[in-house]
Parts: C-alpha cells; structure tokens; sequence
C-alpha cells in the first residue's frame, strides 16, 4: 500500500489540505476534485470520520482521464474545537479496476482483497477548520 498526497493513479484539488470555514450549529460543505490521471479504470473509496463528515458520492469508478466532483459536509458542530485545531484526516484509496467493476462492487472488504493483489494508493489529505469572518 502506498500513502502519501501525491498518487501515480488520482490526483486531489486542493493538493494540500481540505479546509472548512468553520461555524457553530451550520453544516460547512467543501468541493473536492479528483483525477483520473491514467489510460484505465480507477476504483475509489473515500474514508474519513462518518459522524462528523458527509461524503457524496463515498465511492465509485472513475472511466480513463476523468474528473470527478466530491462533495465534503462538516456535520454542524455543537461547539468549537479548541484552538480551531482540527486532527481529522481524509483519505482516498484508489486502484486500477476492470471496466465491467460496479459501483456497488466497492466495499471495505473490495479494498482489502485488491490489498493482498496490488499495489493500492492512498492519498492523504489534512483536515483544517478556519475562523469564519
């Protein structure tokens, strides 16, 4: 497994962190853009904090030299961290895939099979909350 914000297979926009203006009692949506940066299919699972965070779509397949727009919520916060200080990560697993892979085919235990096969990149990406002005 390779982990690390820089993939031969997808690349992120933002490359660097993700950063939500943060605000009490309000859900904070951020876009994310993924890359398909080869000539095949790419399978993708997005993983992070499921009780503070709404990821749509979570998972899918991507065809040859695609993007695709992912859209991040922070679940409304009853309260500020302290020191604005944020230590969620947010992860992307992607591997190449076979044309004839479904959405659906793309489970926990999907990448945890690919793992024992192939090489699968995991992209990581720093949660940052900012002050809302």
């Amino acid at each position: 497994m390779q982990t690390s914000s820089n993939s031969n297979v997808l690349s992120v926009d933002p490359t660097l962190e993700l950063r939500f203006p943060f605000e009490l009692r309000k859900d904070i949506p951020c876009c994310l853009q993924l890359t398909n940066k080869t000539d095949g299919f790419v399978a993708y699972n997005i993983k992070t904090n499921k009780t503070k965070y709404y990821t749509k779509p979570n998972k899918g397949i991507m065809p040859p030299c695609s993007k695709c727009y992912i859209s991040v919520t922070l679940r409304a916060q009853e309260e500020a961290p302290q020191n604005m200080q944020c230590h969620d990560m947010f992860l992307v697993q992607s591997v190449d895939a076979s044309e004839g892979l479904k959405p659906d085919d793309i489970t926990e235990d999907f990448f945890k099979k690919v793992m024992t096969e192939k090489a699968v990149d995991v992209l990581e990406l720093p949660i940052v909350y900012v002050k809302f002005a």
